[in-house]
């Protein structure tokens, strides 16, 4: 099918123009360093090879089953990583390089940035954007990743130290009780 954007011009999600392949390159890249080194630090080297491995056929499966469009890259096993990544990290925080009017750092949400991440390939899957990018593989790498992280978690295979999302939700649920404990009157 011939593409509805002109080579040169960028799409709504900003991927047409090689600069931009570029950038998502970079972006992957990132997210294999980042959300690897973690992933990998909980479930050991083969557990890790395992986990790419299968997170990538899923997504692929995921971009199968909803285009006939052939593609060629690692972007869903990497976004595998970056769901396992918030839930073993959910109130981590990441350091951004924003370009705006001043090139500057900022300390941001690590949910916040990938549920915009997310959002974006929601956007560029909805069919907003012809840029020839497998958002149903992004979509589906996240989706495994989440999924398989939380089923992995109750489990020896993964390593825990109290900062994934069920130690949060653990957390939160008690600070809720004792904060009911200690607005309830006392009787004389």
């Amino acid at each position: 099918r011939p593409s509805r954007v002109p080579p040169l011009a960028p799409s709504l999600a900003g991927a047409e123009h090689p600069m931009f392949r570029r950038a998502n390159l970079g972006v992957d890249l990132m997210g294999l360093l980042v959300c690897g080194r973690a992933i990998g630090g909980r479930i050991g080297r083969a557990g890790f090879a395992c986990f790419v491995l299968l997170g990538g056929i899923v997504a692929g499966l995921a971009h199968i089953a909803t285009s006939p469009a052939p593609v060629i890259g690692a972007s869903g096993a990497v976004c595998g990583l970056v769901g396992g990544f918030i839930m073993l990290f959910p109130r981590c925080r990441i350091r951004v390089l924003v370009i705006f009017f001043l090139i500057t750092f900022w300390m941001a949400p690590a949910m916040l940035i990938i549920a915009l991440w997310v959002a974006l390939d929601l956007i560029g899957w909805v069919g907003l954007s012809d840029a020839g990018t497998a958002y149903a593989a992004h979509l589906g790498g996240y989706a495994w990743g989440a999924a398989t992280t939380l089923a992995l978690l109750p489990t020896p295979a993964m390593k825990r130290d109290g900062t994934d999302v069920v130690a949060a939700l653990k957390h939160r649920n008690r600070r809720r009780v004792m904060s009911q404990v200690a607005n309830t009157p006392r009787s004389k």
